[in-house]
């Protein structure tokens, strides 16, 4: 679905009155003291956007409407702010070194930390977790298990201002295996785990990898931080 932004009440309005009715006439549409070359100008825009459509008579909302109000706040008509949902990559060598990256960029630049990135809108979580270890590290072939599941939320000055939901897949890779990937965002490297538990690792990767060596079945863990920004 491609992210639509409404910005004028009178669009907003419309959906509004979409939302509980199987299809209204223009007549039921259009407030009463808005110009009728107006109103159709909106109405003319939700259209083309594909998310209203006339038929028989009567405007409803379509399909990718539908979508559309299933992702808004019912009442403003205003996309919420959703958790950031990522794979998290927890790749060892059999000599206790782990698969880090260090960032080049902000947030949190030349914080350091295990691998991760977003899933994208319909991509299996472990198809996430492998195109994430290849473009972090050109690395395939590994076998990865879910392990578990954390959710991280840091705060700041009372409220919350970022929200992570990370699955976290882990892997055996060879002590053979070499990677240095130098990208302008971020350099991925093997190290020794205290780098993970130093004060510039990533917020919650000291408490995953202690989730990782402890737990024997698959875990879920809330957490919590001071934001840094």
């Amino acid at each position: 679905m491609k992210l639509v932004l409404l910005d004028h009440h009178l669009q907003k309005n419309i959906i509004r009155k979409l939302l509980d009715q199987n299809g209204l006439k223009f007549s039921e549409l259009k407030p009463k003291n808005i110009e009728s070359n107006l109103f159709m100008y909106h109405m003319g825009r939700l259209k083309k956007l594909g998310l209203v459509e006339k038929k028989d008579s009567m405007y409803r909302l379509t399909a990718l409407g539908k979508q559309y109000v299933d992702r808004v706040n019912l009442d403003t008509i205003e996309f919420r702010i959703q958790p950031k949902v990522i794979t998290l990559l927890a790749l060892k060598r059999s000599n206790g070194q782990w698969l880090l990256i260090e960032r080049k960029h902000q947030p949190f630049l030349n914080a350091k930390g295990f691998p991760s990135g977003k899933v994208h809108y319909s991509e299996r979580l472990e198809d996430a977790a492998k195109r994430e270890m290849l473009e972090k590290a050109n690395i395939t072939g590994v076998e990865l298990a879910l392990k578990g599941n954390v959710s991280l939320r840091f705060i700041k000055d009372g409220e919350v201002v970022n929200h992570i939901l990370a699955y976290v897949f882990y892997g055996d890779v060879p002590d053979e295996l070499a990677v240095e990937h130098n990208h302008k965002y971020y350099f991925t490297y093997w190290s020794d785990v205290d780098t993970i538990k130093n004060d510039l690792s990533f917020k919650g990767n000291k408490e995953i990898l202690k989730l990782i060596e402890t737990s024997k079945g698959f875990f879920f863990k809330e957490l919590e931080f001071t934001s840094d920004y």
